[in-house]
């Protein structure tokens, strides 16, 4: 269950260089404005549509830096060893990307074992974004799933809740060991995926801390369920942002890939 949300700082100031982080979900948004000075949060929002271009919820200032991250399921990872820039080309068959339709990116997610994230998206939504937001960096959705889970814990296994999917990323010792995004249609399908999940990567539920972020409350039958099977469980909202207490009221576990676009390279 997603909470809807809209807080700003009642010290808010945009006179100086702000950084937007807007996370683009299936059916909703999320977006913060942070000072690049201070790395306070000024304003913080979750919004129940569809994004437009043009969108009056966010603040209509010259950001010094945007990042962006939107969802996508065409992608793969390879050691950041093994790339090299003529590599991308071969893997648009892998991807089945359409040329005509989508463009293929790669970013390089920087830690002590680095890989490289070689993706597809779609050129109208880069076409969009480009339009409305001028030099901003777009990742996808795993990007700051990845940079939050390797702050929080070198392992364990890290579930982020979306409006139609669930992201599943397994970290041992600071590698990266599983990462998938599964379409559910109801509360069965999820935990079904998660045990499958333990099941192929030969883990054991009750053994592994599992850490859960997005649209999922503390009340929900969902976080009841997984406490069941899964009793190591806790919700992630460790990131790089100072959040006063004015942002107190906000389910902070609800914005933890949001947040942690703030580092992303």
């Amino acid at each position: 269950m997603k909470d809807k949300v809209f807080i700003e700082s009642e010290d808010s100031d945009y006179s100086s260089s702000c950084h937007l982080l807007l996370e683009l979900n299936e059916k909703s948004y999320n977006f913060a404005v942070v000072k690049t000075d201070s790395g306070s949060l000024q304003c913080l929002a979750s919004i129940d549509q569809p994004f437009k271009s043009g969108s009056n919820e966010i603040p209509a200032i010259n950001f010094s830096k945007i990042s962006i991250s939107t969802f996508t399921k065409s992608f793969v990872f390879i050691p950041e060893s093994e790339f090299s820039e003529g590599l991308e080309a071969s893997f648009m068959s892998f991807l089945q990307v359409s040329p005509e339709k989508e463009e293929l990116f790669s970013n390089f997610m920087q830690k002590e074992k680095p890989v490289r994230n070689i993706y597809a998206l779609d050129r109208a939504l880069i076409s969009d974004l480009s339009s409305s937001f001028e030099n901003a960096r777009i990742f996808t959705q795993v990007n700051s799933l990845y940079e939050g889970a390797l702050n929080v814990s070198g392992s364990g296994l890290f579930v982020n809740f979306k409006d139609r999917h669930i992201e599943v990323l397994l970290l041992k010792e600071q590698s990266l060991q599983f990462y998938n995004a599964f379409e559910f249609q109801n509360e069965e399908e999820i935990l079904y995926f998660l045990l499958l999940t333990a099941q192929q990567k030969g883990f054991s539920p009750k053994a592994t801390r599992l850490y859960v972020s997005g649209q999922i409350s503390l009340e929900s039958t969902t976080y009841k369920q997984l406490a069941l099977h899964f009793p190591n469980l806790a919700f992630s909202t460790k990131n790089e942002i100072n959040i006063s207490q004015e942002f107190g009221g906000a389910p902070l576990h609800q914005f933890f890939t949001l947040f942690n676009l703030y580092t992303c390279a």
